[in-house]
């Protein structure tokens, strides 16, 4: 084991990338700015998951939100794209379970 500094950035990026998902800067974009970028009544009742290659999947908490999201769908691409290295293309919906 060296001695040298690792970057905790690069670390994270080698953690997310065995774990299937996107680099750091791609999920801290979707996932710290969530509210902000869909509106607080939608965070509401949708909660992204997981964003692994360009798909984000997110729960919702009833199905009539399922369908909100997929008609929104293209809009919500677009926007979380603008804060992630890889484009979201599409949203992959689930009812959450209780």
């Amino acid at each position: 084991m060296s001695d040298d500094p690792v970057f905790l950035r690069s670390q994270l990026n080698r953690l997310l990338g065995a774990l299937g998902s996107q680099d750091a800067d791609s999920v801290g974009g979707v996932f710290g700015d969530w509210e902000r970028l869909v509106g607080a009544h939608v965070a509401a009742h949708v909660t992204p998951v997981k964003l692994n290659d360009g798909v984000l999947i997110v729960e919702v908490s009833e199905p009539a939100w399922a369908t909100e999201v997929r008609f929104l769908e293209r809009n919500l691409c677009a926007e979380l794209s603008k804060v992630t290295t890889t484009p979201v293309t599409a949203i992959d919906v689930r009812v959450r379970r209780r």
